[in-house]
């Protein structure tokens, strides 16, 4: 049940990584402090997973893992950032300290690290980093 309850939300956060025509959007930016570098936070295509959405949800599905103990309800607040060559990079929980996280989201920053490379973000037709702020709910 929990898969299934991952793979639902996991699905609702890609279509909303979805950008309006290019034609229409501007590119915003802001300043990772982690990273020490200039992030797009709306771009006109934003990055996409190898394989597409479906992809993904095996992916994270087939390498996440945690004892029966660990059985938890939660929604993991991820952040990261593809950068302007599509790897996954500054790798997070949101808005928590590294120190203060738990099993559930150290495996989940475990899975993020071991993704293929993204194709990257556009901006005026040029590859740009990206920052993602992607809830999973388990």
């Amino acid at each position: 049940m929990r898969y299934i309850i991952l793979i639902a939300c996991v699905l609702a956060n890609f279509k909303n990584l979805k950008v309006e025509n290019a034609s229409t959007t501007s590119c915003g930016s802001k300043w990772d402090a982690l990273l020490k570098i200039k992030v797009y936070t709306q771009v006109d295509r934003m990055p996409e997973y190898p394989g597409g959405q479906n992809a993904f949800n095996v992916f994270f599905l087939k390498n996440y893992h945690l004892s029966k103990e660990e059985d938890f309800q939660a929604t993991l607040k991820l952040e990261f950032v593809i950068d302007s060559k599509g790897r996954l990079i500054g790798e997070r929980i949101l808005n928590k300290d590294i120190s203060n996280i738990s099993v559930a989201e150290k495996e989940a920053l475990r899975v993020l690290r071991k993704m293929p490379k993204w194709k990257a973000g556009i901006c005026r037709s040029k590859p740009v980093p990206v920052d993602i702020i992607m809830p999973i709910r388990f």
